[in-house]
């Protein structure tokens, strides 16, 4: 239904699509682009692989309730939207810290549920997932703000290839996520994801190329 709409309502738009493969071309061939487009995939990955399988996690808390797993997951929700707030207020200050810090709440976080796993019972649950649904957002909002300013003029074609990694890197997670869960278990998933954030902590050490074109230092 909407594609439909897209379809119909959407104005068509005309364009040089030999200029727009051009400037994709080039936004893929920047060094410190890449970097974070390597970065974005991981997190959203690692995010994806537990966060698919979060409900059977939260079901094996001894005595939770149903409505209980909903309030833990309104909680997770409540906890992303404070988040983008944080962020927004931080990130054209702290950029980089925000990117960091959310890493390491994230892998945290998931080698802590993995590791103790559902006995940590509900109100450790809570916490730990109160700082995951921060940390992911500042991660997602900090990634796509550093895109923005990496790409400069090419800013657009940048934000495209970004969505284009997010989303490609959500589905792969969530599959590998699965994958793990018939060898393992929910915890198991969980343990596995943290060690995924540690390979965006090791690119965020690691010190990034200059962009080639040198439009918009960080």
């Amino acid at each position: 239904a909407t594609c439909a709409l897209m379809l119909v309502l959407i104005p068509t738009v005309k364009s040089d699509t030999c200029a727009q493969r051009f400037a994709l071309l080039t936004v893929v061939c920047e060094p410190r682009l890449r970097g974070v487009f390597a970065i974005t995939a991981c997190v959203a990955a690692a995010h994806f692989w537990a966060y698919t399988f979060i409900e059977p996690f939260l079901g094996q808390i001894p005595g939770i309730a149903p409505l209980t797993v909903a309030l833990l997951l309104f909680g997770f929700g409540l906890s992303g939207f404070a988040g983008n707030v944080l962020t927004g207020l931080l990130i054209d200050r702290l950029m980089k810290p925000v990117i960091v810090g959310g890493l390491l709440a994230l892998c945290l976080v998931l080698l802590g549920l993995g590791v103790f796993g559902p006995g940590l019972g509900v109100p450790t649950v809570l916490g730990l997932l109160t700082v995951w649904g921060a940390a992911i957002a500042a991660l997602f909002g900090g990634l796509q703000t550093w895109v923005l300013r990496a790409a400069g003029p090419a800013a657009i074609p940048a934000a495209a290839i970004h969505t284009f990694v997010l989303n490609a890197a959500i589905g792969i997670g969530a599959t590998l996520g699965a994958w793990v869960l018939g060898l393992t278990s929910v915890a198991g998933v969980m343990v596995s994801a943290g060690l995924v954030v540690v390979l965006p902590l090791l690119l965020m050490a690691w010190p990034m190329p200059a962009n080639s074109s040198k439009r918009a230092p960080l």
